[in-house]
């Protein structure tokens, strides 16, 4: 799944859509008097008004090992003595949504934030926390999108939910990795709470919305009738 626009809105936009990676790809001002125009600088870590996100090591792997230390998040004129190679405000705006989600296994995208990494647990506390993150004037907006969602894409949890729950949802997929997930919000009065369930390796989507299926019947089997 693909989200264009600023950093942060960007960042919401797939946290919410359950993604379980994400690369973010941006131009950023050199700090290091050794760049040149053109050079890729991937780092080991985001500085944000003094608090440090690490980036994954394995994507530093994949992408050619770190090849500088720090990433500013903020603009080249407030980078004295920080020791960053590069500035680019939205790598911090990523790392805060993480941050404001209550995000525990969050790692920044190393070279693009569409590569950040989360898990179920860290989609599990975010939807939790949706009614909080989200201004109220959107609140109600932001509902119908999550329940709304057109009946083929509206598989796996809410197949089981319905009509006992409310459900609140988003699935993501990337079929060639055989990688399906699904986080949900259900509500009813008096109760709220959140399923979410990540799948890789699937051999096919069928297999992956049956897996998700199968966690939500066995979840939701035991919950006090309407």
């Amino acid at each position: 799944e693909i989200a264009i626009g600023r950093g942060e809105a960007a960042a919401e936009r797939l946290v919410a859509g359950g993604a379980t990676a994400v690369l973010s790809l941006g131009l950023a001002d050199a700090l290091d008097p050794n760049l040149s125009v053109g050079d890729v600088v991937v780092p080991v870590a985001v500085l944000d008004g003094g608090r440090r996100y690490f980036t994954d090591e394995d994507l530093c792997r994949a992408l050619g090992g770190a090849t500088g230390s720090l990433v500013l998040a903020g603009e080249a004129r407030d980078a004295a003595r920080t020791g960053a190679s590069a500035a680019d405000p939205d790598s911090g705006a990523v790392a805060r949504v993480a941050r404001e989600a209550g995000m525990q296994d969050y790692a920044p995208g190393v070279g693009w934030w569409a590569f950040t990494q989360t898990s179920a647990a860290d989609q599990a506390r975010f939807f939790i926390a949706l009614q909080r993150l989200i201004p109220r004037q959107f609140w109600p907006y932001a509902r119908g999108l999550l329940a709304g969602i057109e009946p083929l894409q509206s598989w796996g949890i809410p197949q089981v939910a319905r009509p006992r729950w409310q459900v609140f949802f988003k699935t993501g997929a990337l079929p060639s990795e055989g990688l399906f997930n699904e986080t949900a919000r259900l509500e009813r009065p008096g109760v709220t709470f959140t399923i979410s369930v990540f799948t890789t390796g699937d051999p096919s989507m069928g297999y992956g919305e049956e897996t998700i299926r199968g966690v939500a019947s066995a979840l939701l089997a035991r919950t006090p009738p309407a």
